[in-house]
């Protein structure tokens, strides 16, 4: 199979996912009380990822601070951590992200006819600082993107790593960011 088939092949295979080949641009976000944003752009061609943009909002309100950061983002991924609610109430609980959950899944709506995906990880899948998860800070030291602004725009780049690696692991630009990164 050529390499031009095999990419035809497996993009087709994972519907809704952008066609490999193309530019895209895929925004991570860690949402919560303090909600990390990182924007990357991916140019398949170039075999090129690079950090756009990352930023932390909040502490205070910031949910049409976040919906401005992605209409002018403008992705057509957003990888987003989602909420578990595991039905215990404790002292100190805060179920902020779920609002800022909720400005997400309204920006998608709005703008899902215009090809917009949005995809939900747990937080296992994509916290960095943890260091549990696929994702750890020495692999983004080691990709030369320890630079992004804030551990919440850490946390979201590891979404965003966690889903390239996941659902593109045999493109070329995914196989050099894990020998880079992964070593």
């Amino acid at each position: 199979m050529s390499k031009k088939n095999l990419i035809e092949s497996q993009a087709s295979l994972i519907e809704g996912i952008p066609q490999v080949g193309k530019p895209v641009r895929i925004v991570g976000i860690d949402p919560g009380g303090t909600t990390g944003f990182v924007l990357v752009e991916i140019d398949w061609e170039k075999e090129k990822l690079v950090v756009v943009e990352s930023q932390q909002l909040g502490p205070h309100p910031h949910h049409d601070e976040l919906y401005e950061v992605l209409t002018l983002a403008n992705p057509e991924v957003i990888v987003c951590e989602s909420f578990e609610y595991r039905n215990v109430a404790r002292a100190g609980l805060v179920l902020d992200s779920v609002e800022y959950i909720g400005v997400t899944k309204l920006y998608e709506q709005v703008y899902s006819e215009g090809g917009v995906q949005l995809v939900f990880q747990t937080a296992a899948l994509g916290k960095v600082q943890h260091g549990r998860g696929l994702v750890k800070p020495a692999n983004i030291r080691n990709l030369g993107l320890w630079s992004v602004s804030s551990v919440h725009a850490i946390d979201a780049l590891g979404h965003v790593l966690y889903y390239l690696i996941t659902k593109y692991k045999s493109e070329p630009l995914v196989l050099q960011l894990l020998e880079k990164g992964w070593r």
